[in-house]
């Protein structure tokens, strides 16, 4: 019993002393192209800094043109991603009456609120609003679950000028 309660001990201060000497040969003062290992000027990324109160941003180049060039398709369609609520889907006979239905009734109850309805093969839907985010969807899911039973959050492709 006392052998393996020593046998640990020394097994706990042999990996503490390799461990130290371990940290202690490690390098403290590195870069991202050691001197050692020079890449040519094609294989390093181009970088770009801003500066904004006290945080400085660093991004490569390639990532801000492709930003730019997410916003300039954006206002080409005249859409960006978002979210809606879904207040109702059917198909079948009927379905696209049913679906003219509840947008009018819809209407009724919230007329500053744009709705769409929909035909996705074999399916007529009414989607409303259109909401940047999940939380601002959430919030009118609240206000017309009392009306809409099965009313739901979709994502969805949401119109710019809804949002100005």
């Amino acid at each position: 019993m006392i052998q393996k309660s020593i046998f640990k001990s020394a097994l706990i201060l042999f990996f503490t002393l390799h461990f130290s000497l371990f940290l202690n040969g490690q390098e403290t003062n590195w870069t991202l192209f050691p001197e050692g290992k020079q890449t040519e000027a094609k294989e390093r990324p181009e970088v770009s800094t801003k500066k904004t109160n006290h945080i400085e941003v660093v991004a490569d180049k390639r990532i801000t043109g492709l930003l730019k060039k997410e916003i300039r398709i954006s206002e080409e369609k005249g859409t960006i991603p978002g979210f809606r609520v879904q207040i109702y889907y059917g198909s079948g006979a009927g379905s696209k009456t049913s679906a003219k239905e509840i947008q009018g009734e819809f209407l009724k109850s919230f007329p500053i609120v744009t709705s769409y309805l929909l035909f996705q093969s074999p399916n007529f839907k009414i989607r409303v609003g259109d909401f940047k985010t999940k939380l601002e969807a959430q919030k009118f899911l609240v206000e017309c679950k009392s009306i809409f039973n099965n009313a739901f959050i979709v994502k969805d492709e949401i119109k710019i000028t809804a949002l100005d």
